[in-house]
């Protein structure tokens, strides 16, 4: 089970922490904007340095009469579980993005016109590991073990999978 640590930091920590994420922002921010040229977006960069990244996102609804609560609880817990079981040997990156409507005066129809629950996203260094992924994921016992825990989890009818082909514009 993943467990989330807050520190809170004494009243007399809490500039020098303030003053030191400043710096690293700072830098972080000056690195970002050494690397972004205008006219050429991230994809531009990422096609140069050679970055051969594959990235999947999956959209997710939750099994209808599930709360939002127990459903991340049991995704967390259970069902990225066997995620990682069969992404680890492959894959560089598994996220589960739960999405919450935009506050604001609209927030409770957004709510419930809701079509999806969580983004979920894994990225593969090459096509050759996404391969072997998905060769893995593919055999019989992978599947029995997936959908038997999907029928607990989501609304099937809603599971959609897209490759990202992705830009970022420099701001």
């Amino acid at each position: 089970m993943t467990q989330t640590r807050v520190h809170t930091l004494p009243p007399n920590r809490r500039l020098a922490f303030a003053m030191a994420l400043t710096c690293c922002m700072t830098s972080a921010f000056a690195n970002a904007a050494a690397e972004c040229e205008p006219g050429r977006d991230a994809k531009s960069r990422a096609d140069a340095e050679g970055d051969s990244t594959i990235k999947l996102v999956t959209l997710l609804r939750r099994k209808e009469g599930m709360s939002m609560a127990a459903f991340k609880e049991y995704y967390e817990s259970v069902h990225a579980r066997i995620g990682e079981k069969y992404l680890s040997p492959h894959a560089s990156r598994y996220f589960r993005r739960y999405l919450h409507p935009v506050p604001g005066p609209d927030a409770a129809r957004q709510a419930e016109a809701r079509t999806y629950d969580v983004v979920m996203e894994i990225w593969f260094p090459d096509q050759n590991a996404f391969d072997a992924a998905f060769r893995d994921l593919s055999t019989a016992e992978a599947q029995a073990e997936i959908v038997a825990d999907e029928l607990k989890l989501f609304n099937r009818d809603y599971i959609h999978s897209y490759i990202v082909d992705e830009h970022e514009s420099c701001l």
